[in-house]
């Protein structure tokens, strides 16, 4: 579609990539969703807040952390995949059960990277200088010059 207004000016564009996020597990590939609708990533906070509760050491409600996770796979994938990532969680056969600590997890952290949610790998050391001793301030203001050993 072409606008006679806009020919003669810079447009600023905000098209994103469409292409789909997929994943190994066993032998299946699953395609995440190429972006989290805005409801759907409602529905991502809901379960990561519930899930978060239920880490903390009074609560210990196995069933529905892991509902919780099963949930996160009901946003991020389509209506099949999910339901067969559904039936790997829930599956007793260690043939076809999915590893939580091996597999879910880095599975979920993966993800998150790629829809940028969370950094895909640890941060670097960006410092210049060397590491911190932790024995004071590394700024260098209000330090004296050091001392020059080339004349002026």
């Amino acid at each position: 579609m072409t606008d006679e207004r806009t020919d003669e000016i810079e447009i600023t564009d905000f098209s994103i990539s469409r292409k789909s996020k997929p994943f190994r597990v066993d032998g299946d590939v699953f395609h995440a969703h190429p972006i989290i609708p805005i409801p759907a990533m409602q529905d991502m906070v809901r379960a990561a807040r519930d899930m978060g509760k239920l880490l903390e050491p009074e609560s210990g409600d196995i069933d529905t952390m892991v509902e919780g996770i099963a949930k996160i796979f009901d946003v991020l994938l389509p209506e099949d995949e999910a339901h067969l990532m559904r039936e790997r969680i829930n599956s007793r056969d260690g043939r076809v059960a999915i590893d939580l600590r091996l597999q879910l997890m880095p599975i979920i952290n993966h993800l998150m990277g790629a829809y940028g949610l969370r950094p895909t790998e640890p941060s670097s050391d960006s410092s210049a200088g060397p590491p911190d001793d932790g024995s004071g301030t590394t700024s260098p203001v209000g330090a004296l010059p050091a001392a020059s050993s080339q004349p002026l």
